[in-house]
């Protein structure tokens, strides 16, 4: 039986050119999306990897902001929640380098595919 896999793409703006919707589109091409059994089937045994795209660079963020947003979606909802294990993926730059983006890309599917 494939892992169960939610992806919420969390980018207030739904437009489908932003990177976060590629992201999400590639880590669900070669996942298997779905959710039987209501709210507490999706809470059972879910595991989450946060992928946090944004436009300043990912170290910047991770040290000099602490990352405060992932730290309290984390605490204040998943841990809560009682979902873990919780992994991360800190995307920065997004805007910058093509090639990374695209690195991204292929790496996405590969996540998807393993359900982490």
């Amino acid at each position: 039986m494939g892992k169960r896999i939610l992806i919420i793409n969390g980018h207030p703006d739904p437009s489908p050119e932003r990177f976060c919707a590629a992201l999400a589109e590639a880590h669900a091409a070669r996942a298997e999306p779905g959710v039987k059994g209501g709210f507490r089937g999706l809470l059972k045994g879910l595991s989450v990897r946060l992928m946090v795209t944004m436009g300043m660079p990912a170290p910047i963020y991770r040290l000099a902001f602490g990352g405060f947003g992932v730290r309290a979606l984390e605490r204040g909802v998943l841990r809560l929640a009682r979902i873990g294990p919780i992994r991360h993926d800190y995307v920065g730059m997004v805007e910058g380098s093509a090639e990374a983006r695209m690195s991204w890309l292929n790496h996405a599917p590969v996540l998807g595919l393993t359900g982490r």
